[in-house]
């Protein structure tokens, strides 16, 4: 439904929210990256190469309470994009080549190559979503 995929939307963004608060906990918990940040595209392909995965599943980021209004839900969405921007602007370019963290499907990730794909996994369930309100 509509309120699964932004809820699913919420709950995968708002681990970055924490992480991307305090870097030293990246760097204490998965080092610091050791290679440069692979480009948009190729973080992409990377994504769609590991995504038909058996056995994956992204229970964690599957909604359980849809307890929420369109309002709320739409209010939480936006409040948690807003937090991660905020938190993203206070990292420098080199903080987001540097700290790394992992990805429950393609491992550990720069925080750069983490933003590039939340934008491409957003993209997509907004689509979805389009797709959705047009059938209606």
């Amino acid at each position: 439904t509509i309120a699964e995929n932004i809820q699913h939307l919420i709950l995968a963004t708002k681990p970055l929210v924490k992480l991307f608060s305090n870097p030293e906990i990246m760097a204490t918990n998965w080092g610091k990256s050791n290679r440069s940040s692979r480009k948009y595209k190729e973080v992409v392909a990377l994504y769609l190469k590991h995504i038909g995965i058996p056995g994956f599943t992204t229970k964690h980021y599957t909604p359980s309470n849809m307890e929420f209004t369109k309002s709320e839900l739409i209010g939480n969405f936006n409040n948690t994009n807003k937090s991660l921007l905020d938190k993203t602007s206070l990292l420098s370019e080199e903080d987001l080549d540097n700290y790394q963290i992992p990805h429950p499907l393609i491992g550990l990730m720069t925080c750069k190559e983490f933003l590039f794909f939340t934008h491409y996994h957003t993209v997509h369930h907004l689509k979805t979503i389009r797709k959705t309100l047009e059938n209606n």
